[in-house]
């Protein structure tokens, strides 16, 4: 995780505790998350419920209920392309992913998709949103 990354990270990390939803889960950085038995992918931030938290000690395959990725300058858009569209299909499998954010700090710049054709992008003071 890039030193940027690592500030967005710590930033939302006291958000969700100041707000209290540690209490239902908790945000983790570049955790493995296997879509399928040939795809594996490690995004930058990914939010766990208790209950799959649970889940995985036993050994349960888990997808993230919300992912966010922080693009760095210099990225490329094909592969976060890639990695948005692999989210989204292997949660066509009952995989209960909802929402994936895409962090553009220097375009200060937030894409919340709910789908790959469902996106909110918010700007300065609005408020980004992990619903439903």
């Amino acid at each position: 995780m890039k030193k940027e990354q690592l500030y967005i990270y710590e930033l939302l990390t006291r958000l969700f505790i100041s707000k209290g939803y540690w209490e239902n889960g908790m945000l983790v950085a570049e955790q493995e998350v296997i879509l399928t038995d040939n795809t594996v992918l490690r995004p930058d931030i990914a939010y766990f419920t208790r209950e799959q938290i649970q889940k995985s000690r036993n050994g349960t395959v888990i997808i993230p209920e919300f992912i966010i990725e922080i693009t760095s300058n210099g990225d490329l858009i094909f592969p976060l392309e890639k990695k948005i569209t692999e989210y989204f299909k292997a949660g066509a499998g009952g995989v209960p992913l909802k929402v994936i954010w895409n962090i553009i700090p220097e375009q200060e710049v937030v894409y919340v998709y709910t789908s790959r054709r469902d996106v909110k992008i918010c700007l300065e003071n609005d408020i980004c949103s992990a619903k439903p």
